[in-house]
């Protein structure tokens, strides 16, 4: 930041007092000015003052600027609101003439001329434009890895950041660093406990609204002037998001799942919203498939419906292509993986959730294991489950025939867990509510029989029976034969 209010010697020690782990950047590379001086107010003119205290945000005499910071980086909140008081009150006796005013500032232009030359920043004629991808959760799945094939594919031609919450998982960052993509954190996120009382909700809409207010001001910092950003935040729940964003930001936002009925009172507002924040020159939505588009009907005038494109299919072929050509050991990988010893594996790849049809699937395994189909289950998910889930998982009885793989089991990069994909002989996604899933294409593209739900955009992908097969969602029996038939 430009304003150093406690030094940066003492936000240090204060930092890792507060319990944050503080880490070096040896590339970084920073100019200061340690001799550097404002005008006295006393010495401005009433319209200058009047500009410094009230217009000029960036003027470090500015009120709402100081209070604000005062509030934000002192020790307590107290603190902040004492130091704007004193602030304020010694700016007065200034002006009665009852106060002195802090001792200048040493002049440190030698120094400053001595310190400049090492450490100039880089000439910012030339560098590349700037895309920023940002979201305000610590799940992650399928956007993530949709926003990575993005990121891979502007790479060279785009200088490329993610603005991602504090606590983020380290595999995420990983692979956020393999595509190239320079990371920055911000102090909140939304939570994603289960609601079930009125004021449990009303919390949680308030961390809501916070995260959302945290995350725009920091991509409306300066230093992300003139940038594009591309935020997976829902323009139907945080319209003001959006409203302050466009204001100086070209957003791009991608619709991957449908809006669906009812449409109550709240969802015909949030639409009325939507149709208002799409009139912005400033705001680009896109579609990852049809039915999404068409639900945006509701929201949107038919000119601007238009001007919604519908982007299909973001795998990676680079990737692809190196997890075909990979050497793969299937007797070898089950053996190291502890994958069930059966004539026919069903993988499925995602977060294990209910919304994604995950004990749809294990019902279907257990049908399946009743009938005496040899066929074992593997699920490939980016976390253990919580084990409150896992208690659920073995009440089905599967024992050996499923298993739970994340990263710290197979491996942390994009091309392992492709890999380990085609140990499948099918996949199946057996998902409740859908756009089109990333994970299932790229099953497709590695050239695995598939079973989904003829939900969403599903069906745009997969024609039933000719290039896989479609059940009805919270189908288990349906899908059991469905499985079986390809077993």
């Amino acid at each position: 930041g430009d304003r150093h209010h406690h030094g940066d010697a003492e936000v240090t020690p204060r930092m890792r007092r507060a319990g944050w782990r503080l880490l070096l950047d040896p590339g970084a590379r920073v100019t200061c000015d340690p001799g550097r001086t404002y005008p006295s107010l006393s010495t401005l003119p009433v319209r200058e003052i009047w500009r410094h205290l009230i217009v000029d945000r960036t003027s470090q005499h500015n009120l709402r600027t100081r209070a604000f910071t005062n509030w934000r980086v002192a020790p307590t909140r107290v603190q902040g609101i004492a130091a704007t008081a004193v602030f304020v009150t010694r700016f007065a006796l200034r002006g009665l003439g009852l106060a002195t005013s802090f001792p200048p500032l040493e002049d440190g232009g030698a120094l400053r001329d001595r310190l400049r030359p090492p450490l100039s920043a880089p000439p910012v004629k030339g560098s590349l434009p700037l895309v920023v991808y940002a979201w305000p959760y610590l799940d992650w799945g399928g956007v993530q890895v949709y926003f990575l094939n993005l990121m891979k594919r502007l790479r060279g031609r785009f200088e490329v950041r993610a603005v991602v919450p504090l606590g983020t998982d380290p595999v995420l960052l990983a692979w956020l660093a393999v595509a190239g993509a320079s990371v920055e954190t911000f102090p909140a996120a939304y939570d994603a406990a289960p609601a079930t009382g009125i004021l449990a909700k009303f919390r949680r809409r308030l961390v809501r609204l916070r995260t959302d207010a945290v995350l725009a001001r920091r991509l409306l910092a300066p230093r992300f002037r003139g940038a594009l950003v591309h935020a997976d935040v829902s323009p139907y729940v945080a319209a003001s998001f959006f409203l302050a964003l466009t204001r100086f930001r070209t957003v791009f936002v991608t619709m991957h799942t449908a809006v669906r009925p009812p449409w109550s009172l709240r969802t015909r507002l949030s639409a009325l919203a939507v149709n208002l924040l799409a009139r912005s020159p400033r705001l680009r939505i896109v579609a990852t498939n049809q039915d999404a588009r068409r639900s945006l009907a509701r929201a949107l005038s038919p000119r601007e419906l238009a001007r919604v494109p519908v982007s299909y299919g973001n795998t990676d072929p680079g990737e692809i292509e190196a997890a075909l050509a990979a050497p793969l050991d299937r007797d070898a990988l089950a053996a190291r993986l502890g994958l069930p010893p059966a004539a026919c594996r069903v993988f499925a790849v995602g977060q294990f959730l209910e919304r994604k049809g995950c004990w749809d699937l294990l019902e279907a395994a257990r049908l399946l294991g009743a009938r005496g189909v040899d066929a074992g289950f593997v699920w490939l998910a980016n976390r253990a489950p919580a084990d409150d889930v896992a208690r659920r998982i073995e009440a089905f009885g599967l024992g050996g025939r499923f298993r739970l793989l994340t990263p710290a089991d197979f491996g942390a990069s994009r091309l392992d867990a492709l890999v380990l994909l085609r140990a499948a002989d099918v996949f199946s996604l057996p998902s409740h509510e859908e756009g089109l899933p990333l994970a299932l294409t790229e099953a497709m593209c590695l050239g695995l029989a598939c079973v989904s739900t003829s939900v969403n955009g599903i069906p745009e992908a997969i024609a039933d029976g000719r290039s896989g097969r479609l059940v009805p969602p919270r189908r288990p029996d349906l899908l059991a034969d469905a499985l079986d038939e390809l077993a």
